[in-house]
């Protein structure tokens, strides 16, 4: 596989920010939030197997009210060094401003590549693939999400530079409001510190803008992900 550049890892996320920019509505509502995500990882019976779980509660309104919780769970097959195969389920249960909670199922399969390093620079793609149903629902909506993160080990530290922008793309309407075309994206600014070999923290500033039919919505997040791999 070709290798990619700075000078091209910059063009895409500048013209993915520019798109984004120029597609978006008139009014656009901001607000400031809170993400946490506990990640599980661990080894599988069967040879270059291995699980992942990921628990993440939601808050919206800085930090005031509860908005969501997303937990997953992935089967991943590690086809090679630089490629991995996954196949998993989404839980989310939602709790709207002004509508009753909802849940929301999801089957997910997921491609990870790692590229040649830049220099330093680490980086990696992540393609996932899905499949969502919304209860009260009978309309499945199709989702592709396209991340790519780069991290830069910072010399004689546990810590690391994080950059990562991950685009959402509708492929279908769906009768629960989904419609096709960009869904949502979102761009994330960090640190990582290694712990030990087997935990992480992983925290900074996660924009994410969500493209909707009436108005466009942007919010401002703390995100902050503990990993442990056991």
């Amino acid at each position: 596989m070709p290798k990619m550049s700075i000078k091209q890892l910059l063009n895409i996320l500048v013209i993915t920010s520019l798109y984004l920019t120029t597609t978006a509505h008139a009014e656009t509502v901001e607000d400031g939030r809170y993400w946490l995500n506990l990640s599980l990882a661990g080894a599988l019976p069967a040879e270059n197997w291995r699980w992942t779980l990921d628990l993440r509660p939601r808050w919206r309104e800085e930090g005031r009210n509860f908005d969501q919780f997303v937990a997953s769970g992935f089967a991943i097959k590690q086809v090679n060094p630089r490629l991995s195969l996954g196949l998993g389920v989404d839980h989310v249960v939602n709790h709207p401003a002004s509508r009753e909670s909802f849940e929301e199922n999801r089957i997910s399969t997921q491609m990870l590549y790692k590229f040649d390093a830049i220099g330093r620079i680490k980086l990696q793609s992540r393609t996932r693939f899905e499949l969502r149903h919304r209860e009260d629902f009978s309309d499945t909506a199709y989702r592709l999400r396209q991340q790519l993160r780069a991290t830069l080990p910072i010399p004689d530290t546990h810590f690391s530079l994080v950059v990562w922008d991950e685009l959402m793309l509708n492929l279908n309407n769906a009768d629960w409001n989904v419609v096709r075309g960009i869904d949502q994206n979102r761009v994330f600014v960090g640190f990582n510190y290694k712990i030990n070999p087997h935990a992480a923290i992983e925290t900074g500033y996660l924009n994410q803008y969500l493209n909707t039919r009436t108005i466009d919505r942007e919010n401002h997040i703390v995100n902050t992900t503990f990993s442990v791999q056991f």
